[in-house]
């Protein structure tokens, strides 16, 4: 039946031409590989997917929100699917093109002539079959490119290249062009469907930079639930931290409008045009992850490395502390107060200098009285010999308190 049929756009064509019905063909991230040319009807979402070459982001988060995608991942049959006439989808029927338990890609069914039959359904099913080794065929050669890429990356990110020159010619032979000024980035989830949302990140990377503040995004690596990202474009390093920061909170806010509230995020290191520094802005990006980690409340506003301020020292002073022996002896009397007497001093005080030492808004934090605040910051200097009015001292307990969080988290 589809033996003689050589490319996909003759796929593409055979089916519509069976079923009496536009067709589309998509790869596994819904780029568009290839569609009929039967008729003239179409409906919005078809005509923006010919004309993007991809299927518009809101069908996609509409077919999402309404576990369409998920369900189509998850079977071999095709599934019908009601219009969302809101994001302009008429009726479509739609089945995956799989690999084993590989989903390689989708063949969608407009159904604007006549709605398919039983027949019909059962010869989709061939169709998806007959997909597969084409598809297959396209993502072996992607792979190897990809793995290519990936083996470059990796060299990349933990130093065993070190020359500008040697990554820009490596680069040049795979037929990779790095961006300057770059940044690394890192996306991390510990959500269960880690899959579904690294094929969304994916999806969004290759098919809306037009819709990002940052256009380029040459290498990509996965590392267990992180997915790590060499991205760039053409301003200066002042303009391009802005646009990074614009992009992240993009990212972060597309996967949690499309997967719900989830424990997702993004960070990036610094740019440089150099990519010898590749190895510097990943182990910034690491280390800005890991303080959101250790100081979510702190941190929850901070993408950057270099908005992290007193926080990216923290490793650094811990070493410097842990050479010379050093404790705060005002924090070492409020540690064994708060244990004598059950109390809560050093949390008191946390709270205060984080808030600036702004009374009123501490006090709301505590869920307590002003007046009880003061008279507990008084207990504070009383017990720990602490003067809050000299900035030496108040700076020193804030540092040592984090480094303290720091350590023991």
């Amino acid at each position: 039946m589809f033996d003689n049929i050589v490319d996909l756009d003759e796929l593409a064509d055979a089916i519509s031409k069976r079923v009496n019905n536009p067709i589309t063909i998509e790869d596994a991230n819904h780029r568009l590989l290839a569609y009929s040319t039967h008729g003239h009807w179409t409906d919005q979402a078809r005509m923006e997917t010919i004309m993007g070459r991809g299927v518009p982001e809101a069908v996609l988060n509409r077919l999402w929100q309404d576990g369409v995608i998920q369900q189509l991942m998850g079977c071999d049959d095709p599934i019908r699917i009601q219009a969302k006439n809101e994001v302009g989808l008429g009726n479509r029927v739609a089945i995956s093109i799989r690999k084993g338990q590989s989903v390689l890609g989708y063949i969608w069914v407009q159904e604007i002539n006549e709605q398919l039959s039983d027949t019909a359904m059962s010869f989709l099913r061939q169709a998806a079959r007959a997909a597969m080794p084409k598809l297959h065929q396209r993502q072996t050669k992607r792979r190897l490119r990809e793995e290519k890429s990936k083996e470059f990356f990796w060299e990349m990110l933990l130093g065993s290249l070190t020359s500008h020159h040697e990554i820009q010619r490596k680069a040049d032979d795979i037929g990779i062009k790095l961006p300057k000024p770059f940044s690394i980035f890192i996306f991390e989830t510990e959500s269960e469907d880690y899959d579904s949302v690294q094929k969304e990140l994916s999806y969004l990377l290759h098919n809306l930079k037009d819709s990002f503040s940052l256009t380029q995004f040459p290498l990509t690596v996965t590392d267990q639930k992180r997915l790590i990202i060499l991205g760039g474009g053409g301003d200066p390093k002042v303009e391009f931290y802005h646009k990074s920061n614009r992009f992240v909170t993009e990212i972060v806010s597309r996967i949690c409008e499309r997967f719900g509230a989830l424990a997702f995020q993004g960070v990036f290191g610094q740019a440089y045009v150099t990519f010898s520094c590749t190895e510097q802005s990943y182990h910034q990006a690491l280390a800005t992850l890991r303080m959101k980690r250790n100081f979510p409340v702190e941190t929850k506003e901070i993408q950057g490395y270099a908005d992290l301020g007193i926080y990216r020292l923290l490793p650094n002073i811990v070493e410097k502390n842990e050479a010379e022996d050093y404790q705060n002896y005002r924090l070492q009397k409020l540690m064994k107060y708060d244990e004598e007497n059950q109390s809560n001093l050093l949390h008191t005080l946390e709270v205060y200098l984080d808030c600036a030492g702004r009374i009123n808004i501490a006090s709301q934090r505590l869920h307590i009285h002003p007046n009880t605040l003061a008279y507990r910051l008084k207990r504070v200097s009383e017990v720990a010999g602490l003067d809050l009015d000299d900035p030496n001292q108040r700076f020193s307990m804030f540092l040592d308190l984090k480094i303290r969080k720091f350590t023991f988290s």
